[in-house]
C-alpha cells in the first residue's frame, strides 16, 4: 500500500468523523451508532494498513 493511499484513508476517516459529529448534533441514535461503527471499521483498516506498510518498508 502506498503512502498516498494511506493519506487518502486517513482523510476518509477525518471526513467520517466530521459526519459523525454532525449526526450527533441532529441525527437519531441509530444513525449515530451506524456512523460510529463505520468510523471504527475504517480506523481498524487504517491501522492494519499502517502496520502492513511498516512491515513492507522494514529492512529484511
Amino acid at each position: 500500500m502506498t503512502e498516498e493511499t494511506l493519506i487518502q484513508l486517513k482523510q476518509r476517516i477525518e471526513d467520517a468523523l466530521v459526519e459523525l459529529e454532525e449526526l450527533q448534533e441532529c441525527g437519531d441514535l441509530d444513525e449515530v451508532l451506524e456512523a460510529a461503527f463505520r468510523v471504527g471499521e475504517m480506523q481498524d483498516r487504517y491501522n492494519r494498513a499502517i502496520a502492513a506498510h511498516r512491515i513492507e518498508q522494514s529492512p529484511r
